[in-house]
């Protein structure tokens, strides 16, 4: 163990003992940080979804049941296993399906609503990429490259952008209550 390994190990950030044990628990902290506002959001849809139930037409459970078609041809490389379609899909995520469904629905009312706040800018995109090249150590103008090139990729960036910034108005719409311990066992 030595300065070579803590700089490998760090993506070079850290030099010695000291400096890789800080970066390691900044990395830590990065991680239970994100998990935390994922279940954030999530408590949020999960809420959403129980005080607002639609009947969800067919064909978008259609729609979405191809979407998922899509997102597993692309995870195994362009092939999907012989007899595996779209009613398989259903078969297998009917309810996963119907609960996305209804939070298309749900989160394009609430963009509607709250159109302003989410507007996507130049600058979103720009800080998004910035964010996404330094996770993965390229540089922010290859990935402009690569969604320059892929409208499809460029369509769901928009997307993940415009629905970051529905949570971020969500969030603070949403009123904390301090709870005992007690109060929050018997709650949960």
């Amino acid at each position: 163990i030595n300065e070579d390994f803590f700089k490998a190990q760090s993506q070079d950030e850290a030099t010695d003992e000291a400096s890789y044990k800080a970066w390691l628990k900044s990395k830590m902290q990065e991680y239970y940080d994100k998990e935390a506002e994922k279940n954030f959001h999530s408590s949020i849809v999960e809420t959403l979804l129980e005080k607002h139930p639609l009947d969800v037409p067919d064909v978008l459970q259609d729609t979405v049941a191809q979407s998922y078609m899509e997102n597993l041809k692309q995870q195994m490389g362009g092939k999907i296993p012989d007899g595996f379609d779209i009613a398989s899909i259903k078969n297998m995520s009917g309810e996963q399906i119907m609960r996305d469904a209804r939070w298309m629905f749900i989160s394009e009312k609430l963009e509607e609503k709250f159109s302003e706040q989410v507007e996507i800018k130049a600058e979103d995109i720009d800080n998004f990429l910035a964010d996404q090249a330094a996770q993965y150590g390229m540089q922010p103008d290859q990935l402009k490259q690569y969604y320059a090139s892929n409208t499809q990729q460029f369509e769901q960036l928009r997307g993940s952008i415009r629905e970051k910034k529905l949570f971020a108005v969500l969030s603070d719409l949403v009123k904390e209550v301090e709870l005992s311990k007690e109060a929050f066992n018997e709650k949960m």
